[in-house]
Parts: C-alpha cells; sequence; structure tokens
C-alpha cells in the first residue's frame, strides 16, 4: 500500500491504496511512489473522505497520465465537501483528460 505512513516528509507519505492495478482508494501523496505505467492503469479513484491528505494527488495523476488515457478517469467522493470543490474546479483547468465527479454515499 503506498503511504500509509501517515505524514509527509522524508519516507512518509499520506493515503493512497491500489486495489488490482485500476482502482486507487485515496490518492494522498503515496501515490508519487507510482510508475506512470501504473498510475495510467487507474480507471476509479475512490475517495473515502475530503480532506486534503487523501485528495491532493487526484490533479497531478490527471495531468500526467490524461494524454495516455483512452477513456476519463472517475473520481467518487462522498458528500461535496470544499475540498471536493477544490478538484471540480480544478478539472477546468486539466486540458489532457475528462474527469467525471460523481458523488456517492457510503453510510450503509
Amino acid at each position: 500500500m503506498p503511504g500509509s505512513g501517515g505524514g509527509i516528509g522524508a519516507g512518509l507519505h499520506t493515503t493512497a491504496m491500489l486495489l488490482e492495478s485500476d482502482v486507487l482508494i485515496d490518492a494522498g501523496t503515496g501515490v508519487g511512489d507510482l510508475s506512470i505505467e501504473a498510475l495510467s492503469r487507474i480507471d476509479a479513484v475512490f475517495l473515502t473522505h475530503s480532506h486534503l491528505d487523501h485528495l491532493c494527488l487526484v490533479p497531478f495523476v490527471a495531468n500526467t497520465v490524461g494524454q495516455l488515457r483512452l477513456k476519463p478517469l472517475t473520481i467518487s467522493c462522498g458528500p461535496i465537501s470544499r475540498h471536493c470543490r477544490i478538484l471540480a474546479d480544478l478539472r477546468r483547468l486539466l486540458t489532457t483528460c475528462v474527469l467525471n465527479m460523481s458523488s456517492i454515499s457510503l453510510s450503509p
């Protein structure tokens, strides 16, 4: 699991967990440990909650591999907070791919 060290700095990262090769749970700084090839295989990102330490690398992933993708990267998150609205605003700046923001409820 890239990025479960709980912080930033030398050897530490925030949460990111790759499932199979195409689903990413959270996009914290641990995503930076993945290769460009691995990043390009990610089709869906599920954000467990909308704190910046869980979503900070979404724009970088989209911008880095957008030209390599054949279909849009889907970002799913719970209730939209100001941090998720930041992602929606950044979507206009990410010219290399299309992000599909869908709000989902994770409650039982």
